[in-house]
């Protein structure tokens, strides 16, 4: 009878002991789960990183206005083939990081954002402004419609960023942020090597 009931305290023993520990691995696991590190959680923190993996660049420029460009509500006084216009504008280059291609393997995780975009790009129309030749002075246009020129002068603009390197710099300079933003996870920062890729 004593043997029987010592087996029945030894069994209930066993099986609290049993309880506890399934108890504490299940909160292990849940916690290590809370600190995975996966596609989708990453994607997730790409997701919310729209405010820094983009720049803006404000720009003054000169740009050849030419008669056959045909705009509206406008014309030269002087007709002379072309005249000189200046104007102001904004260029936004950067990446998508939420359309970011994720490699993880061997305690290394590859971010492949893809290249640099010009996100958006516009003149301040209230900006124009004619530079007349014959009377060395400066007028204000009054444009309703500008489309071509102002298609014309992007285009002018954004190649010559390429070319001066503007566009490998915001490369540089988000890669450097996302990195800097991903490693503020202590995973990530003390488990894995990351490497973020941005092409020019």
């Amino acid at each position: 009878m004593h043997s029987k009931k010592n087996n029945f305290i030894i069994s209930i023993v066993i099986i609290g002991i049993v309880v506890v520990l399934v108890f504490i691995a299940g909160t292990f696991y849940r916690i290590q789960d809370q600190h995975a590190i996966t596609k989708q959680s990453l994607k997730s923190t790409l997701s919310s990183l729209e405010e820094i993996s983009s720049i803006a660049y404000d720009y003054s420029r000169v740009g050849r206005f030419d008669d056959s460009l045909g705009v509206e509500n406008w014309k030269n006084q002087n007709p002379k083939g072309y005249f000189l216009m200046t104007y102001r504008g904004e260029m936004k280059v950067g990446v998508h990081p939420d359309q970011a291609k994720i490699t993880i393997s061997d305690k290394k995780i590859t971010i492949d954002i893809g290249k640099i975009k010009v996100l958006s790009h516009h003149i301040n129309q209230d900006s124009l402004e004619i530079y007349d030749e014959s009377a060395n002075v400066f007028t204000k246009a009054k444009l309703k419609d500008y489309s071509k020129f102002q298609n014309e002068q992007r285009k002018q603009v954004e190649d010559e960023e390429r070319v001066k390197g503007t566009y490998n710099k915001a490369a540089g300079k988000i890669r450097e942020q996302i990195s800097t933003a991903l490693q503020v996870n202590d995973t990530i920062r003390e488990e894995y090597h990351l490497e973020v890729i941005i092409g020019k």
